[in-house]
């Protein structure tokens, strides 16, 4: 195709198209025209045809006078033959001389003459092509949601074991740490006996394939030979511990009351305080320090006229 008009010229009337052929799929942005100065040339239908002069796709736009861009975005299939016309070309400029066929993009289009031969050169030029871009057809999927496991156990104990009952949901795999340096436990539902009688942090752990929860309970044994219903005694912990400054604070509670927390750095200064309203058991709460300098801070925690202390490190 021509990138300007060159040679001699004038202006046409009635239905003229350039013949081309494509041989990679492409995408036809758009093209140049030249329209006369007076009369202003208007609106105009231009078309994609192929080799029988069926329309493939149409376009209608307004040329002014002058040079000017027309925006087509034409889908031009792997073809020999095609065509490209203008239904109106009266007012557009032709070349009628300076013309030497095929005028040839390599590997994407050659343009090899028009209806009217080789002696003639009709209405576009400078032709804006794009390759089309890379997809592929979709695959269906099956999508499974599996819901993020929480932690729970209840317990009782005869004598210094303890015998644990998992409540957690969502899990397939379980964790237990039973506060007092022995080995650990994957069953679902273990037992364990202690060496003496006293109150243990029992840490369990719950996870399946999108991650984990933890909880932790106190758990009482005494030394006779009754059973232990579960009960709690004012406690907390916190985790993460370090963080990235999101934090689970877990509060175990042996009644319903109010708690207060404080976050104090090493100068003693306090960076943060909440109040919770907590009831008998086992609470949770998310505490976010993130916007808070990495380092070594205090988490204190006053309840039932009890203060508890913990440090934390945020990194």
């Amino acid at each position: 195709m021509l990138r300007n008009p060159t040679g001699s010229g004038g202006y046409t009337t009635g239905d003229h198209y350039l013949i081309f052929n494509c041989y990679t799929s492409v995408t036809l942005v758009s093209v140049q025209v030249y329209g006369n100065t007076t009369p202003t040339p208007g609106s105009k239908t231009i078309e994609l045809r192929d080799s029988t002069g069926a329309v493939l796709q149409t376009t209608t736009v307004t040329i002014p006078s002058g040079q000017s861009t027309v925006t087509l975005n034409f889908n031009i299939p792997v073809e020999n033959k095609l065509r490209l016309a203008m239904t109106d070309q009266s007012n557009i400029y032709r070349n009628n001389g300076g013309i030497t066929f095929p005028y040839t993009t390599p590997g994407f289009i050659s343009v090899t003459s028009t209806d009217y031969g080789i002696t003639r050169y009709y209405a576009f030029y400078n032709w804006v092509i794009s390759e089309p871009s890379c997809s592929s057809p979709g695959i269906p999927v099956t999508a499974s949601i599996i819901n993020i496991p929480v932690a729970n156990f209840s317990y009782s104990s005869v004598g210094l074991t303890a015998n644990f009952t998992n409540l957690s949901t969502n899990a397939t795999s379980w964790g237990w740490a039973f506060g007092d340096g022995g080995s650990p436990s994957t069953l679902q539902n273990p037992s364990h006996t202690y060496a003496v009688a006293g109150t243990y942090n029992v840490h369990a752990a719950a996870y399946n394939s999108c991650g984990g929860d933890t909880i932790m309970i106190p758990v009482t044994v005494p030394s006779v030979g009754i059973t232990q219903n579960t009960t709690y005694a004012d406690n907390f912990d916190v985790y993460p511990n370090p963080s990235d400054g999101n934090m689970v604070m877990q509060i175990s509670s042996e009644k319903n009351q109010v708690c207060y927390l404080k976050v104090m750095n090493l100068i003693g200064q306090e960076i943060f305080n909440q109040k919770y309203n907590t009831v008998i058991g086992i609470n949770k709460f998310t505490v976010d320090l993130s916007n808070r300098t990495n380092g070594l801070y205090f988490i204190k925690v006053l309840m039932n006229n009890k203060n508890f202390t913990r440090k934390i490190v945020i990194q």
